[in-house]
């Protein structure tokens, strides 16, 4: 997940806080997928679940990313 500093970032959204998805307070940022977390949230996330993060994966992820054609299935 990457953040960008200032509030001109797609990952923010100075219009609207909505509640972070791992803490449930208000904050104006945003996930690589658009979803309201902070940024100190989401670190701490990333720091507890490394092996997910690599994968491309974020908390309120309810499922793996599809794989690319090709990718893992080796039948």
């Amino acid at each position: 997940m990457s953040f960008s500093s200032g509030a001109t970032t797609p990952n923010f959204d100075r219009w609207q806080d909505l509640a972070c998805t791992l803490c449930g307070r208000p904050t104006p940022m945003r996930s690589h997928s658009g979803e309201p977390v902070h940024k100190a949230c989401a670190e701490d996330w990333i720091t507890a679940n490394p092996v997910e993060a690599r994968r491309g994966r974020f908390a309120s992820d309810l499922t793996p990313k599809p794989k690319s054609k090709g990718q893992g299935d080796h039948s």
